[in-house]
């Protein structure tokens, strides 16, 4: 088994910054966490070795306590069987004390016991903590200084457990190319045990093929649990219609927790607020321009027109080319040089994108 070193909090009764020189110690555990199937009425054991990697002998106590998931993950340590899921009043520990000398290693052993019909999971953590001796503060008040580093427990009714879920919300951000793509996702625990699971999405198009894949944080959770997790994807799409499918992987042979929705990547735009003011030698024309798609939009050619009853065109000008991103607007002025006699006009504006044309006309009366 791969060693892995567990890192050290020194904490103190007191909040004070003391130096790391003078109390600085090591202390690593392998393994960092575990986790057993049970048969109820049955018991199974297990050894967590202990090493010094200081260099000075230290004196470890061994002992108990429970824990919850916090809401981004972490774990929140509680006192010994005072949470609903806890384990600890099953476990049993030893020695609960061991004298370490520089780079020894010594073993702890741990003993579950768990009861007849007891199903689901439980969880408990095993604390070996070090006293670092006392010190004073700026104020001159003793406080003690210790250290200690936990092993996480999960423990499992063996084939008396229920590990599922639901996707309670799925939202999906507009899938804009100038922006991340975001998804934002609430799951509840309605299983009897843990989650230790994973969560990714796939954007896939009518063909079937993947155009992205999104990872989503972990989803660890106790029974009744329910929390919000995100992911974000920095590609572009073309237009068209896809899937997005989250599928949450709840471990060995449980069923995965899948939840889909629609994404539609659209080109479209809107004129709004079009108006035009005649004044004796020329016609002022005002727009407004929107991107209403999910993708840039070039408008390349353009321009305005004014045509009598009869549909004659009696005054035109040319638009500038106009570049707009995703859900952004432009307002375009342009003047039409020459005055109206009396009489109603129509104004047109036409503007070309894609060998496609995106117009709009409103009427105007000179009295």
């Amino acid at each position: 088994m791969k060693k892995v070193f567990a890192s050290i909090i020194i904490f103190t009764i007191a909040f004070i910054l003391l130096s790391a020189d003078v109390y600085a110690f090591s202390l690593s555990v392998d393994p960092p966490s575990f986790k057993i199937k049970v048969k109820p009425g049955t018991s199974s054991t297990g050894t967590i070795k202990v090493k010094n990697e200081g260099d000075a002998e230290i004196g470890i106590k061994a002992y108990l306590g429970d824990w919850v998931f916090a809401p981004d993950g972490g774990k929140t340590f509680k006192a010994p069987a005072t949470t609903v899921y806890s384990a600890t009043q099953w476990v049993t520990i030893s020695p609960d004390f061991l004298t370490l000398q520089p780079k020894e290693v010594k073993d702890v052993n741990y003993t579950i016991k768990f009861p007849e019909n007891i199903q689901g999971g439980k969880v408990t953590v095993i604390f070996f903590e070090t006293a670092l001796g006392t010190a004073e503060n700026e104020e001159g008040m003793t406080v003690k200084l210790a250290g200690r580093i936990g092993v996480i427990g999960y423990i499992e009714a063996e084939n008396a457990s229920n590990r599922i879920g639901e996707i309670t919300k799925l939202e999906v951000s507009r899938p804009d190319e100038n922006k991340p793509l975001t998804i934002k996702l609430k799951f509840k625990n309605t299983g009897d045990t843990y989650t230790l699971a994973k969560a990714t999405a796939n954007i896939i198009d009518q063909d079937g093929n993947v155009y992205g894949n999104i990872e989503i944080d972990k989803i660890n959770t106790l029974p009744g649990d329910e929390i919000e997790k995100e992911g974000s994807w920095m590609g572009q799409l073309p237009e068209g219609q896809y899937d997005l499918i989250v599928t949450i992987d709840m471990g060995e042979e449980n069923i995965p927790v899948i939840s889909e929705s629609k994404i539609i990547v659209t080109k479209s735009a809107e004129i709004t607020d079009l108006n035009a003011n005649s004044l004796p030698e020329k016609t002022d024309v005002s727009l407004n321009l929107k991107n209403t798609g999910n993708l840039t939009m070039d408008f390349s050619e353009g321009n305005i027109e004014i045509l009598n009853v009869s549909g004659a065109v009696v005054a035109k000008e040319r638009l500038q080319r106009t570049i707009l991103l995703p859900d952004t607007a432009k307002e375009i002025k342009s003047s039409l040089s020459g005055g109206l006699v009396k009489g109603k006009y129509k104004v047109v504006v036409k503007l070309t994108y894609d060998d496609k044309v995106l117009q709009k006309e409103t009427t105007i009366e000179i009295r």
